[in-house]
């Protein structure tokens, strides 16, 4: 099951917020956000830190297990 950042991720690319802004923001392919998406990868830690600062994802999130 994907974790808790994985979820924020999704919810937070938006028609405003496209993967590609957060690829661009991170330096990454936006391939690399879609696999983050799909939860096939995590971003690495210093993608974790862009995040939480452009979307508010906390770190803890991406480590985090999904409850249930």
């Amino acid at each position: 099951s994907d974790c808790p950042g994985v979820k924020k991720l999704r919810a937070a690319c938006t028609p405003q917020i496209r993967q590609a802004d957060v690829a661009r923001a991170c330096g990454v392919s936006p391939q690399a956000v879609s696999c983050w998406l799909l939860g096939i990868s995590k971003p690495e830690e210093a993608h974790m830190r862009t995040l939480k600062d452009l979307l508010g994802i906390p770190l803890r999130d991406w480590t985090a297990k999904e409850k249930g």
